[in-house]
């Protein structure tokens, strides 16, 4: 168990330096890597989406959809938020098409009648379909996390099979209520982004 904190406006950044360094390993490692990684909040920093799209592994995204987020059909301003990081989601999406990764990374979105999803956190499968690392904390691997707050995580790495077995069935409930993006997703008309909002994101993204 390896404890890491991240406080960006002090320069404090393990939890940056130690998710790279693991993104390091996967993309030098002589077996591909599956890579799980969920945040109800979909705003990755550019360094770490630069570095997912050139590691050599297969990611699968999870985040909440519009309906799953918090914010959906709130008043006021904070009624926005969906659709702004609809916006974000759909920006990367159309990245990993031109860096032709469709086949090794996927995004999806969290989908249930009644329920927000606010589930965080990271698994990694090397040889087998059981993870045996995973990342337990409080950052959503955005930019608010990197930049703005204080957030503690730990890296936990096991050998133990039942473990993994458990860890490897956290992930598995958690994708069956999601569906995969696609073309279509983003072509629907309810998935519209207001061009005030896509003004906006852009400066208010460390804060997301």
């Amino acid at each position: 168990v390896l404890p890491v904190i991240q406080m960006g406006p002090f320069y404090v950044r393990q939890d940056e330096r130690l998710t790279l360094a693991l993104l390091n390993l996967a993309n030098h490692h002589p077996v591909k890597w599956t890579i799980h990684l969920t945040s109800g909040y979909f705003n990755f920093t550019e360094k770490y989406k630069q570095v997912i799209l050139q590691t050599k592994a297969r990611f699968r995204f999870l985040t909440a959809s519009p309906e799953a987020n918090g914010f959906f059909n709130s008043k006021g301003v904070s009624r926005f938020l969906p659709p702004a990081y609809t916006f974000i989601e759909r920006q990367f999406y159309r990245q990993v098409k031109k860096a032709g990764r469709q086949d090794d990374i996927s995004i999806e979105e969290y989908k249930r009648e009644g329920w927000t999803y606010h589930a965080k956190g990271l698994w990694v499968s090397t040889d087998q379909k059981w993870p045996s690392a995973t990342m337990i904390g409080s950052p959503n691997f955005g930019q608010r996390s990197s930049e703005r707050d204080l957030e503690a995580q730990a890296l936990v790495v096991t050998e133990n099979l039942e473990l993994r077995k458990a860890l490897y069935k956290e992930v598995d409930l958690l994708h069956q209520h999601s569906e995969v993006v696609s073309n279509q997703t983003f072509d629907k008309i309810d998935r519209k982004v207001p061009n005030g909002v896509k003004i906006a994101t852009a400066f208010v993204k460390t804060m997301l």
